[in-house]
């Protein structure tokens, strides 16, 4: 008798079929069973394989502290996915997208490094971790001294202000 065996099955996942591994490199071809009495059998293996799953950051970006940014993830493979969103390495809670784009507002307060730490699409198909976007938080910082130190009343000296961060700068009295 003749067997065929079709099936679709995700990108890395593979079939063993009398000890042959069949694969995206060896998606197909005829094996022989043979039965302990001497009777043959003839399996043929044809698969085919689900669209690849990963995910896509937009670029990295620079804000000032304080500020939001939209971050932006774009799937491949079948809506929806399961994914989690790490930090820094760490990885966050398991989110939901119904479709192949994803889009929130963060405002982180540090540089932050994110990236998908876990994704799955609706056939059940792990993903491949490869991207991850950087955004760097600009924190501006003053640093105040004068030209004397030991002032008494009606002197006057010079203030010095050194600004780091992003500029350009806003400097306000009162």
């Amino acid at each position: 008798p003749e067997t065929d065996y079709t099936a679709t099955i995700c990108p890395y996942d593979s079939v063993v079929v009398n000890g042959q591994v069949y694969n995206q490199q060896n998606p197909s071809g005829t094996e022989v069973l043979t039965s302990f009495i001497g009777c043959d059998s003839l399996v043929h293996v044809d698969l085919s394989f689900h669209q690849e799953v990963s995910s896509l950051f937009t670029g990295d970006t620079t804000i000032c502290l304080g500020e939001n940014f939209n971050l932006d993830i774009s799937f491949t493979g079948l809506a929806p996915f399961l994914f989690s969103l790490g930090t820094n390495g760490i990885a966050g809670p398991v989110q939901f997208a119904n479709q192949n784009n994803f889009s929130t507002v963060l405002s982180p307060t540090d540089t932050t490094i994110y990236s998908v730490t876990l994704l799955q699409d609706d056939n059940g198909c792990a993903g491949v971790i490869s991207d991850f976007v950087q955004v760097s938080v600009n924190a501006p910082e003053a640093n105040l001294y004068l030209d004397d130190n030991l002032l008494c009343m009606g002197d006057s000296t010079v203030l010095h202000i050194d600004l780091n961060g992003g500029s350009p700068f806003a400097v306000t009295w009162t």
